[in-house]
């Protein structure tokens, strides 16, 4: 089979069906908005997708599925107008308000989803659709994001295919069935006879953005469905494992005692970037099964000398590591 004859969106369509993952309704984002609002505003998220944005001769935005507002807020200073679409009138309602209080007034909502008529939508120069195509058919989603631009359109879709990590599922030894990753996306954009450019944005995991162990068995149950009593006992006690992880690099700062706040201050950032260098490598991990599976399927279908992934680069980065982490005498 050539690679030109694949229906790539006959196949996510087909495997975002069977998906353990179903679409919410706009009554459930309703429900989730509030909660939503008290996080997503501060995650890391947002500065790295905005640094992304090249905004030069654009000034008028259509963000679609804004949620609460994340980011049209954060480009509204920096252009003369943005339309902002959710289908979640709750979503919406917040996202007026943070306005209003930010005396940000070149903000206009749209209360429509991705199945509704867009013909009222005026043309923008740039169309984003930031973590919010988990749609039916990705094709035609595709084709109506690039109807509304006239410059560009810029998206972002999760790797993975699973809203939950693989060390949870692990930890909750549950089996699902993935939805669609990020691979189906671009494959059907160069079916469109787009040559879409590809950049990975890191976020926080979950254990990171909750505030309470509740919160968290939330938005796991949110994403999988509801939880046996086990279920929830075995992410307790996962949760609880990270808590004891972050307070334990707190607490040795603190038994120190040191009086001098900047002393104190450069200690507590040298031993919290272990923290966070642990962290970095958790996310590199499913990121790097998941290339090696891509690069043996490409090599499959079409065997050539194309590089998909610099390795040899990787590798060397490693060796620094390696290196710069071996003990010192």
């Amino acid at each position: 089979m050539r690679f030109e004859n694949i229906d790539f969106n006959k196949l996510y369509m087909e495997q975002k069906e069977a998906s353990t993952f179903k679409m919410k309704s706009k009554e459930a984002w309703d429900i989730k908005a509030d909660s939503m609002n008290k996080k997503v505003h501060k995650s890391i998220y947002n500065e790295q997708f905005l640094k992304l944005l090249n905004l030069e001769k654009i000034d008028t935005l259509l963000d679609v599925g804004c949620g609460v507002g994340n980011l049209s807020l954060k480009l509204a200073s920096k252009l003369s107008k943005v339309y902002s679409l959710d289908y979640s009138s709750r979503m919406l309602e917040l996202l007026n308000e943070s306005a209003k209080k930010e005396n940000i007034k070149n903000i206009k909502t749209i209360n429509k989803s991705w199945y509704d008529s867009w013909d009222d939508i005026p043309m923008v120069d740039l169309v984003i659709a930031s973590r919010s195509m988990e749609v039916q058919n990705m094709k035609e989603a595709l084709d109506k994001l690039n109807e509304k631009a006239n410059k560009k359109v810029v998206i972002s879709y999760k790797v993975g295919g699973s809203f939950v990590s693989e060390d949870i599922l692990e930890v909750l030894q549950k089996n699902i069935i993935k939805k669609p990753d990020y691979i189906y996306v671009l494959n059907i954009l160069y079916s469109m006879g787009i040559n879409a450019s590809v950049n990975f944005v890191q976020s926080e995991g979950r254990g990171t953005i909750y505030s309470s162990k509740e919160k968290f068995i939330e938005s796991v149950s949110w994403s999988i469905g509801s939880l046996r009593d086990d279920e929830i006992k075995k992410l307790e006690n996962y949760y609880d494992n990270l808590d004891e992880n972050e307070e334990s690099s707190q607490s040795y700062v603190d038994s120190l005692n040191l009086s001098d706040p900047a002393l104190k201050q450069f200690v507590d950032t040298r031993i919290t970037d272990f923290d966070k260098i642990e962290d970095k490598i958790n996310t590199l991990l499913p990121l790097l099964k998941k290339a090696k599976t891509e690069t043996m399927d490409y090599y499959k279908i079409s065997p050539d000398f194309q590089i998909k992934y610099g390795t040899d680069l990787a590798v060397d980065y490693l060796d620094d590591l390696i290196t710069l982490f071996k003990d010192k005498k």
